[in-house]
Order: C-alpha cells, then structure tokens, then sequence
C-alpha cells in the first residue's frame, strides 16, 4: 500500500490541528481545575483571566505544533 505525497500532508495538517486544538483545551482544562481547587481552599473568588487563556493558547500551539510534528516524523520514518 502505498501513501502519497498528498496523503502525507493531508496527515500532516489533520496531525497538527488535532494535536493544537487537544494541547490548549487541556491546559485550559488543568488552569480551571487548579483556579478551582485555590478558590476552594484559599476561599477567594474563582478567577480566570483572558491573560491566562492567552497563554493557555500560546502554550498548546508551541507544545500542539512540537507534537504533531515529531508524531508526523515518527509515522513517516516507520513506513518508509
């Protein structure tokens, strides 16, 4: 079976977005859950800024983007 070389960017475009869009839903997943957990036990107000989830962004594109990419290699090396 062979992939062509459209196939492999398809791959590799499908690799990044699900990989971006996974990385910063989940750091914003564990701000929530650490805003929360300090609110409860430091009985102040649940706080998430528009800083923070711009950095949640930031950081699940660079980390998303690193990922995907040595996951494209990884499959890519394997089948040739």
């Amino acid at each position: 079976m062979n992939i062509s070389k459209k196939k492999w960017l398809l791959i590799f475009i499908y690799l990044v977005a699900s990989f971006v869009v996974a990385t910063s839903l989940g750091f914003m997943l564990i701000e929530t859950v650490i805003e929360l957990c300090i609110s409860i036990y430091a009985e102040r107000a649940f706080y998430f800024s528009n800083v923070d989830l711009i950095q949640c962004m930031k950081i699940g594109v660079g980390g998303g983007g690193i990922g995907a990419i040595g996951c494209w290699f990884i499959y890519y090396k394997n089948y040739r």
